[in-house]
């Protein structure tokens, strides 16, 4: 239950984590994209104003070309707004005339008709230098676009048109919002020009829902003139935050299905392999056992064979082979710790009468016999072993020679206690010889039951049941010549 809702926890927290990567990825990467576009435009249209206005001031100078070239009487002009003028102001500079059209029709130029003289005193006066000028001129927070052209050597015309919040709107259809302000700005992004005017200023501010210009313009001598607000919702952010909006909804839902899919596939997978576990382990537990049961019969057969080898099969002692292994490492380690190893030969005395008078089965019995006394009076470290035959031998570590003759002293009595019963209710009883040697003289084993044996050898000459051993040498020579 645990891990199950550990892996529902990486998985959700895998998909929000993906969800949250992939969101934000789109909004830097795609939003950056919808506001270099939506700069780029903005400036275009921007451009395309500023074009605008630049045609207007184009379109009047044309039209004063048309007075020059063709010879139009502006006196007989009735209605200057029929071509696109709001005012015509007529100066001869030899006699002093000043002659002036107004469009009455036009709202914003009505009230200059009661102050007709101060308006165009003023023009005549701030253009009296110049014999030509296409530029933008301000009376009174008004705004024209202004015409002088030279008609002959003594007369000029003035030619104008009222720049206003209704014909601004006219000229450009990419602003939600034109607006005439007289707000100078104090930050600029954008410096821009056109052929007719120099210096225009822009600052864009970017809210979150809409784009703000205001457009500066300064005529020839860098003096304010006025301002442009423009307004225009921000379309492509906008309508880009809701298509972004949209794709990391059906991202979202996709990587969803993709990690469930995953989050399934691991599930099931985890399920095949928790299943192929249960039965790796219920095959490897069923090989152990199998193992098991082979390694104790390997043991035991092992064993079997090392008692086989090593063990003598009816008395169930030390055979020829084990004894003298054993007795050599008992010896080195004798010579190492410098201590006293005591050996006894031992020979059942007149074995062979007993073979030949009871028989092979009582001569096994009286070896078995004598062979488990031995093993119950003996001390564990002592080794014990049947050389062959009626013969046995039997090592004492850390024994000294006189301490080993009372314990082989004491062997002979016992042995000569034992009995043997036979079928027909009589008692055999019989003896053993023994010869004593210590690793006094040689820590070979071999040199050591050599002297053993002729002391056994002595001990059967001087009428056996006897223990002959270095202590009792003197009997030994006596014995033996």
């Amino acid at each position: 239950m645990k891990r199950f809702f550990n892996s529902r926890s990486i998985f959700f927290g895998s998909l929000i984590l993906c969800v949250i990567l992939f969101y934000c990825l789109s909004q830097n990467f795609f939003l950056t994209n919808y506001h270099t576009i939506e700069s780029i435009q903005n400036e275009k249209h921007i451009n395309n104003l500023l074009t605008h206005i630049n045609t207007e001031i184009q379109q009047i100078d044309k039209v004063a070309n048309t007075f020059i070239y063709s010879g139009f009487n502006i006196a007989t002009i009735s209605e200057i707004g029929m071509i696109g003028l709001d005012f015509i102001v007529y100066k001869n500079i030899k006699d002093g005339t000043v002659f002036s059209r107004y469009n009455y029709n036009n709202d914003e130029i009505i009230p200059l008709i009661e102050n007709q003289t101060p308006f165009e005193n003023d023009l005549i006066e701030l253009f009296k230098h110049q014999s030509y000028t296409a530029d933008i001129y301000t009376y009174k927070n008004r705004i024209f676009y202004l015409i002088k052209k030279q008609l002959n050597p003594t007369a000029f015309i003035y030619l104008g048109k009222n720049l206003n919040n209704n014909s601004l709107q006219k000229l450009s259809e990419d602003f939600a919002q034109l607006n005439i302000t007289h707000e100078h700005i104090t930050q600029t992004t954008l410096k821009l020009s056109t052929r007719l005017i120099e210096n225009i200023f822009v600052q864009t501010s970017l809210e979150a829902r809409q784009i703000i210009n205001n457009i500066s313009f300064y005529n020839h001598h860098d003096e304010y003139l006025f301002s442009i607000k423009t307004i225009n919702p921000r379309k492509f952010v906008n309508e880009g935050e809701k298509t972004i909006q949209i794709v990391n909804a059906i991202m979202g839902l996709f990587l969803a299905v993709i990690l469930y899919i995953i989050y399934k596939t691991q599930m099931l997978y985890r399920r095949v392999l928790q299943k192929d576990k249960k039965i790796l382990e219920s095959k490897v537990e069923k090989r152990t056992k199998q193992l098991e049961g082979l390694l104790k019969k390997v043991k035991k057969s092992n064993e079997q064979l090392h008692y086989l080898a090593y063990s003598d099969p009816l008395t169930k002692t030390h055979n020829r082979r084990s004894f003298f292994i054993e007795s050599e490492k008992v010896l080195k380690q004798a010579l190492e710790d410098k201590s006293s190893v005591s050996l006894v030969m031992i020979d059942i005395d007149n074995f062979k009468q007993i073979n030949d008078k009871y028989g092979h089965n009582i001569g096994d019995k009286v070896l078995v016999a004598f062979a488990s006394m031995i093993k119950d009076e003996i001390g564990e470290d002592d080794i014990f072993g049947r050389l062959g035959g009626e013969e046995f031998a039997i090592v004492f570590p850390n024994t000294q020679l006189d301490d080993a003759n009372k314990k082989v002293e004491n062997l002979r009595k016992m042995v000569a206690n034992l009995e043997i019963k036979l079928k027909c209710g009589h008692r055999l009883k019989f003896t053993a010889s023994f010869g004593l040697n210590d690793n006094s003289l040689s820590h070979n084993i071999d040199e050591i039951l050599k002297n053993a044996d002729e002391l056994l050898y002595s001990a059967k000459h001087s009428g056996k049941n006897l223990v002959r051993s270095r202590i009792n040498q003197t009997a030994l020579w006596c014995d033996l010549y």
